[in-house]
């Protein structure tokens, strides 16, 4: 088995992807750390030739991405992950899924329009209008 983490390359030494390449050593499955910064995406009819890693095609696609660029992530990593879904590899945390959690407003919305209770949240302005606050709160 053959997984790609997505990360900064600034972050490929962070405890947390460092106990990743422990575990995928003890189980004995290939870990490739990728920046998506340094990817690029062709659109082709072709489809597997389409992703650069560096200056270099992507012979093999992995088998499965694991997106681990957080709230920091840029309109082009998430085109690198969803370009990745289109290619039919399985990605762990979807391109949507990780927009979504980006911003919390929209994941507080979703989250009541699918009965999950949440605290009441108001999304301010500035100036805050103080009347709404004491009413709502």
């Amino acid at each position: 088995m053959h997984i790609w983490i997505l990360a900064k390359r600034d972050k490929f030494d962070a405890y947390e992807n460092v106990r990743f390449r422990d575990v995928a050593e003890k189980m004995e499955i290939m870990l490739t750390y990728i920046d998506p910064d340094e990817c690029e995406i062709i659109t082709t009819k072709e489809g597997r030739k389409s992703l650069y890693v560096g200056s270099e095609p992507t012979d093999e696609l992995p088998d499965c991405v694991i997106p681990r660029t957080g709230s920091g992530t840029t309109y082009f990593a998430s085109a690198v992950i969803r370009h990745l879904e289109r290619l039919g590899v399985f990605v762990m945390n979807k391109a949507d899924a990780v927009e979504l959690a980006k911003d919390k407003l929209a994941t507080t919305q979703t989250l009541a329009s699918n009965n999950v209770p949440i605290p009441k949240t108001l999304l301010g302005k500035y100036p805050i209008d103080l009347s709404v606050i004491e009413r709502e709160f």
